[in-house]
């Protein structure tokens, strides 16, 4: 019980709701691949073992943007991996929505309110061509509980969040037509930002998350933090 405690103390710690906190005044040129060692490593092996994948269900077009906003999850993932995606957690989820339990899981540490959101822009868009994530084998039965395990158990598997992730280019594309005047570093700040504050958040509001240095560990005090959309710069920068 105290270890479950602990657990979501933690996950809610590490939320980017709050912008007060561990403000970054300009890019950082930092060589993460040196400071988080053998995890940036291991972070960086899986990206390449998995390029394809990218490349396939993304496009040739944003899968490199992609693989970048994404990057520091992975590296997040390999750090707090025995700290999340806990059974008790997913339960809770299932039962009781993002109201009882709202965690990032698999490996780029998406949460069930960040799949809610994107299957809700595509509802909202008759025309919008990512409608597959918005398809439950359990819709038909009218049960939440149901369809709620069906999304946890789509976003512990890689090629669903790769499908997610898709989506999440895609409607940021649509809802901030000003990215496809930006070049490409530009666009993967203002999308890794996005895909930390939600992509249902003003652009005032991502612009802002922007400027947070709170990662890897989100709002614990007292710890060196860094720049989540710098991290994501460095990678593309570095990698491609």
């Amino acid at each position: 019980m105290f270890r479950l405690l602990f657990i979501c103390i933690f996950l809610c710690l590490i939320g980017v709701s709050n912008y007060s906190l561990a403000w970054d005044d300009g890019i950082e040129e930092l060589d993460y691949a040196d400071i988080f060692g053998e995890d940036y490593a291991k972070a960086q092996k899986f990206m390449q073992h998995h390029e394809i994948d990218f490349q396939r269900l993304i496009g040739e077009r944003h899968y490199k943007k992609a693989m970048a906003v994404v990057f520091p999850e992975q590296l997040r993932y390999k750090i707090l991996l025995d700290f999340l995606e806990t059974q008790a957690l997913l339960q809770l989820y299932v039962e009781e929505g993002t109201q009882g339990a709202d965690f990032s899981i698999g490996y780029f540490q998406m949460k069930p309110s960040f799949a809610e959101n994107l299957e809700t822009y595509c509802k909202s868009q008759p025309r919008f061509s990512y409608h597959l994530i918005t398809k439950f084998q359990s819709a038909e039965h009218g049960d939440d509980k149901q369809i709620r395990r069906e999304r946890i158990t789509r976003l512990q598997k890689l090629e669903w969040q790769l499908i997610y992730l898709s989506a999440f280019i895609e409607i940021a594309y649509h809802r901030f037509p000003f990215l496809s005047d930006y070049d490409t570093q530009q666009s993967i700040i203002f999308l890794a930002a996005a895909y930390n504050a939600g992509i249902d958040k003003t652009q005032k509001q991502i612009e802002a998350v922007q400027k947070l240095k709170i990662f890897p560990y989100g709002k614990i005090i007292g710890n060196q933090q860094y720049s989540y959309v710098n991290i994501s710069r460095y990678f593309y920068t570095h990698y491609f």
